[in-house]
C-alpha cells in the first residue's frame, strides 16, 4: 500500500518561490536547483517511457530552463529531441544559462510538433502564470492536447496556475505530472488535479531542514499521520474496553443507512456497538444484524436517554435519521452532554435554515461529515467568497470550533487547531449509494475507540479510499465493512 512513504506537504506558488529562497541561502544555487529538477525529470521519463523521439514545449522562464535541462539530459541518453521554443529565454538568467548548454545534436527551432514523437514534454508556463493564454501558446497547447504522445508536465501542466482548483482555458492535459519536493494546491484540488495525471514528486536538492523553514498550507492525508491506527487490542482487551459505539437507526425503509455505518464501526475495531431507534426500524434490523446489538427506543425519546443504558464512548447520528425538528433536538440534546459525536447527513440537512444553532452547539469532540451541498447550507458565505477548497474547510472548522470534512474526490479535513490534511488515496468506484455512511462508521468506530476526532477522520478517509481502490469496479456499499478485515490486516502486513 505504499505505507512506509511519509506525507508530502502543500504549500502555496509565493511560498515555494520562499523555500527556493531558503535553499539558495543555505548554498545551493538556482543553477544547482534547476539542473537537479531537469536531471530528474529525465531519469523518471526514461524509466517509465525510454522515449526513442521526444518533443519538449518550452517557453521564456523556469519552466523552460528545466525543459532545457530534460532536453540534454534526454540527447544523452541517446534519444532523439526537438525543441520547440515559445521565445528565448529571459536573458541574463539561469535558464538562459541551460539554453546555452544544449548540445549541438538537439534540433532545435522546430515550429509544429512532430507527428512522430513519441513524448510531448511540456515546459511551456509555470505554476506562477497569472493571465490568460493567448495567440500562438494557446493554439500550440490545443495542438499538444490533440496528440497521441503522452504528455509530460514539469511542476504543473501550463495554464493551471498552481494556487487554483479551476484549469484555465486552453490549459494541457497530462498524463504525468513531475513536480518538485513539495505539492501546491493544484496538485491536489480537483478538476486540476485530474489534469495533471499522475503526480510525482522528485528530490531536486533542498538542504535539511529547507522545508521545515516555511509554513505548509496543508498536508498530504498519509498513514504516517496517524502511525496509531488500526488500534491493536492487548490480550487483556474484552468488548466493554475496546469502545462503545452508538448510532441512531432511521425508519423501518431508511434502516439500512444505520446499518451500514454500525457494520463500519464494529469492523474497524469497536468492541461493541449498537444501533437503536423505534420497535420497527429495530425488527428490521433484527432480521439482518447479528453481531450489533439492537435498542429500541420510543418515538421522540432522546438519545440521551439510551445513552443512560448504553453508556457510548462516541454517537453517530444522521444516516438516513430524518430531516427536521425532531432531529434538531435529537443533536442539540446529544452536544449538552459532551460525548465524542459524528453528524452527518440528515443531521446536518436539519439546520439548514438555522446553521448557526448547530454550531455554537458543536464542541471539540464533534466531527461534521458534509458533502458539498450540506457545506453551503451550513457554511453559506464560506461559499460565496472568494477562496479556495483549504482554505474554506479551515474557516468552517475555526468557526464551528470542531472537526470537518468536506467530502469528494479532494476530501479536505481541518480541526478547530488550525491543521489541514488533504486525502487524494480514493476511487471514483466509491462515487455509489450508501459509502458515505460506511465512512461515517468507520470515523465514529475509531472515535469510539479512543482516537481524537481529526486523527480518527483522516485515518478512516484514507482507509476508506483503499477499500474503494482494492474493490474496484461493480463495488456497492454493502461490500466495503466487510472488506475491513483484510485490508487491514494486508496494510499492518500481517
Amino acid at each position: 500500500m505504499g505505507n512506509a512513504m511519509k506525507t508530502t506537504k502543500i504549500y502555496r506558488t509565493i511560498d515555494c518561490y520562499a523555500l527556493d529562497q531558503v535553499a539558495e541561502d543555505a548554498g545551493v544555487c538556482g543553477f544547482q536547483l534547476m539542473e537537479n529538477a531537469g536531471n530528474g525529470m529525465g531519469r523518471i521519463i526514461m524509466a517509465r517511457f525510454a522515449p526513442k523521439n521526444a518533443c519538449i514545449v518550452c517557453g521564456p522562464g523556469a519552466n523552460g530552463g528545466d525543459g532545457y535541462v530534460v532536453a540534454k539530459y534526454l540527447f544523452e541518453q541517446g534519444c532523439a529531441v526537438s525543441l520547440l521554443s515559445l521565445s528565448p529565454p529571459n536573458p541574463n538568467t539561469v535558464a538562459a544559462q541551460m539554453e546555452a548548454r544544449l548540445p549541438a545534436g538537439v534540433q532545435r527551432e522546430v515550429k509544429t510538433i512532430p507527428t512522430d514523437c513519441e513524448i510531448i514534454i511540456d515546459c511551456m508556463f509555470g505554476a506562477g502564470l497569472d493571465r490568460p493564454i493567448i495567440a500562438r501558446p494557446a493554439v500550440l497547447i490545443e495542438q499538444v492536447n490533440a496528440h497521441p504522445a503522452p504528455v509530460i508536465a514539469a511542476d504543473l501542466p501550463s495554464g493551471i496556475n498552481g494556487d487554483r482548483a479551476q484549469p484555465g482555458t486552453p490549459s494541457i492535459i497530462a498524463a504525468m505530472t513531475i513536480t518538485f519536493e513539495v505539492l501546491k494546491l493544484a496538485h491536489v484540488l480537483e478538476p486540476a488535479r485530474s489534469q495533471c495525471g499522475e503526480i510525482v514528486v522528485i528530490d531536486i536538492g533542498f538542504p535539511a531542514g529547507t522545508i521545515d523553514q516555511v509554513e505548509p498550507i496543508a498536508v498530504q492525508n498519509h498513514p504516517s499521520l496517524w502511525p496509531q491506527i488500526p488500534v491493536i487490542p492487548d490480550m487483556l482487551s474484552h468488548k466493554h474496553n475496546r469502545g462503545r459505539l452508538l448510532v441512531d437507526c432511521g425508519g423501518p425503509l431508511q434502516s439500512g443507512a444505520a446499518r451500514l455505518a454500525a457494520r463500519a464501526g464494529l469492523r474497524i475495531g469497536a468492541g461493541w456497538v449498537t444501533l437503536c431507534g423505534t420497535e420497527d426500524a429495530m425488527q428490521v434490523c433484527a432480521n439482518h444484524e447479528t453481531s450489533i446489538v439492537l435498542s429500541v427506543r420510543q418515538q421522540g425519546e432522546p438519545i440521551a436517554e439510551v445513552m443512560r443504558s448504553q453508556t457510548p464512548d462516541c454517537v453517530l447520528l444522521g444516516p438516513a435519521g430524518g430531516v427536521g425538528e425532531a432531529m434538531k433536538r435529537q443533536v442539540l440534546d446529544l452536544l449538552q452532554t459532551g460525548t465524542a459525536t459524528v453528524l452527518d447527513a440528515d443531521a446536518l440537512t436539519s439546520f439548514a435554515e438555522h446553521p448557526q444553532d448547530l454550531l455554537e452547539a458543536c464542541h471539540a469532540k464533534t466531527v461534521l461529515l458534509p458533502h458539498e451541498g450540506e457545506f453551503r447550507r451550513l457554511f453559506a458565505d464560506l461559499t460565496t467568497k472568494t477562496g479556495n477548497k483549504i482554505s474554506r474547510v479551515k474557516a468552517a472548522a475555526q468557526r464551528a470550533g470542531c472537526t470537518v470534512l468536506l467530502k469528494g474526490a479532494d476530501s479536505v479535513m481541518a480541526d478547530a487547531d488550525g491543521r489541514v490534511v488533504v486525502n487524494t488515496h480514493t476511487s471514483s468506484w466509491l462515487a455509489t449509494l450508501g459509502t458515505g455512511d460506511v465512512l461515517a462508521g468507520m470515523v465514529a468506530g475509531l472515535m469510539a475507540q479512543g482516537q481524537g476526532g481529526f486523527d480518527a477522520l483522516c485515518a478512516a478517509v484514507w482507509l476508506h479510499g483503499e477499500l474503494g481502490r482494492q474493490l474496484g469496479a461493480g463495488l456497492i456499499a454493502e461490500d466495503l465493512p466487510g472488506a475491513i478485515p483484510a485490508m487491514l490486516q494486508q496494510f499492518r502486513g500481517d
